[in-house]
């Protein structure tokens, strides 16, 4: 969800709400893309040797600290700061998708792993992040104020936290913890 609201609400809201143009966000939006994938790759990394459940914990987290700081850091009308605020959430983004698409594999018994794993993830993206553009311009319509879109992401944020720390065991490969066979 919070990954739509960067790269498909922020657009918006930086030309409407703060005043950039639309290639300056453009800019802002690929910047925080490339790092967001720099990001996946280190964490998809990390999380090869400490565990899937650490390092998307960590990522949820800075998402959480960081909601309230990201827009106000946009709407101080200084860029560098927008660049800043972007790069911070682009971390954490790729701190959770590093060790999503293993994570959720592990989740699932192998002869449902694939099923399993797609249908959790296409109906996340659908209820979750289909919606959060319209959901964060809806909240900024009838509250005035973007700090109505940093609880939704920290709400968001708080819920996914809990649901990952509520997780047992994430590798159903007999290896019995959630680290790659390497680190066995």
């Amino acid at each position: 969800m919070v990954g739509y609201i960067l790269l498909g609400y922020l657009l918006a809201f930086g030309t409407k709400t703060v005043g950039y143009s639309r290639t300056t966000m453009t800019l802002v939006i690929v910047f925080a893309g490339a790092l967001w994938l720099a990001a996946t790759v280190a964490a998809g990394a990390w999380s090869d040797r400490v565990g899937r459940k650490p390092v998307y914990l960590v990522g949820y987290l800075l998402i959480l600290a960081v909601s309230i700081p990201f827009f106000l850091l946009l709407e101080a009308r200084n860029l560098a700061l927008v660049y800043l605020a972007t790069a911070i959430v682009s971390a954490g983004l790729g701190l959770t998708y590093g060790a999503q698409s293993a994570l959720y594999a592990e989740l699932f018994p192998a002869h449902v792993r694939y099923s399993g794993a797609s249908f959790a993830y296409a109906l996340g993206a659908i209820v979750g992040g289909g919606f959060a553009p319209f959901i964060a311009d809806l909240l900024l319509q009838k509250t005035g104020t973007s700090m109505s879109i940093a609880a939704y992401m920290m709400t968001v944020a708080a819920v996914s936290l809990l649901a990952t720390w509520a997780i047992r065991k994430t590798d159903l490969n007999g290896f019995g913890d959630d680290r790659s066979p390497a680190q066995q």
